[in-house]
């Protein structure tokens, strides 16, 4: 089959991503682009949004507020939601990448401890980030944040200790998450899964990662029961992928980056070929403080009112 003849991501996905594909367009303002829907929101939201964030940190300029509030109007996992049906309906491979790398940012950015001064837990984030090949935002994350997770459920924390472990390149401290892994009795599928590849990484073995990979494809369906959309495409195994070919290439060779859904081969190939550009949306024309935060990532601290 030549790509001219390979069918669009609309014509194989069942009628239940569909039913979401649809129901985000007209719910959630994926029919337009983002940098539309983001400007309705603006204008429908800026009025009572910008005088009560001005309020709440009277040290901010005018430039810090708008852009804080262009933050609090685009985050949220919606963005993902959206990415994933513009993806699908419109054929479009980097409007995926994009969006999942600028909602990963928008996260990780804005907090890394609550108001009890626990560092907060964004595990599956981290993976989401990972699917556009954003590692930079990740390489900040793991600086500031503890190498064994403080907060979350247990599965939560121990997929933070792998993640974190090996964008650091700390083999020690991946055996060591490795073992505690191996302690729980039941473990969850992906969690299992995400380990075998992570394991195939410590030890340099390309058949284990793509073992790793390949179960987790299909243990991925179970991993978000509320929203069906999130299922159309495994995000975290593009994560997983991207983390070990960052690692070393020669560790995603055995695996099969051909396969259909979940896996998004189109996805995977423009992550590979696009490494010189920006992984998310710009968003300048929307705020081009935002954009700088955006660029250069310093991590804003929720107890705080600056950023480090």
């Amino acid at each position: 089959m030549t790509p001219d003849d390979e069918p669009t991501l609309l014509e194989c996905v069942g009628s239940d991503i569909l039913d979401e594909v649809d129901f985000f367009m007209r719910e959630y303002g994926a029919d337009v682009s983002l940098y539309d829907h983001a400007q309705a929101q603006r204008d429908k939201h800026f009025s009572s949004l910008l005088p009560k964030t001005s309020q709440d940190n009277p040290d901010w300029t005018e430039e810090q507020v708008v852009a804080a509030g262009m933050r609090h109007l685009l985050s949220g996992e919606e963005l993902l939601w959206c990415g994933i049906s513009r993806r699908i309906a419109n054929d479009d491979p980097a409007e995926l990448a994009r969006s999942a790398s600028l909602y990963a940012r928008l996260e990780l950015w804005w907090g890394t401890r609550d108001e009890c001064n626990n560092y907060l837990n964004f595990s599956h984030d981290m993976l989401r980030a990972l699917s556009a090949g954003d590692t930079y935002v990740i390489q900040k994350f793991a600086a500031i944040v503890p190498n064994l997770a403080q907060e979350g459920a247990w599965d939560s924390r121990v997929l933070h200790n792998g993640v974190i472990a090996a964008i650091n390149r700390d083999d020690a401290q991946l055996a060591m998450a490795i073992e505690e892994s191996s302690r729980w009795s039941k473990p969850k599928k992906y969690l299992s899964c995400f380990y075998t590849a992570l394991t195939g990484l410590l030890n340099r073995d390309a058949t284990l990662v793509a073992e790793g990979i390949s179960s987790f494809l299909k243990a991925s369906r179970k991993l978000h029961q509320d929203e069906k959309i999130l299922k159309a495409i495994s995000l975290e195994a593009h994560g997983i992928y991207e983390l070990c070919r960052w690692y070393s290439p020669e560790l995603i060779v055995a695996f099969d980056h051909t396969q259909g859904l979940p896996w998004d081969r189109q996805l995977c190939e423009w992550v590979a070929s696009s490494t010189d550009e920006q992984p998310f949306h710009d968003v300048t024309s929307l705020s081009p403080t935002l954009q700088r935060w955006l660029v250069e990532l310093p991590i804003y601290d929720r107890l705080r009112h600056d950023w480090e």
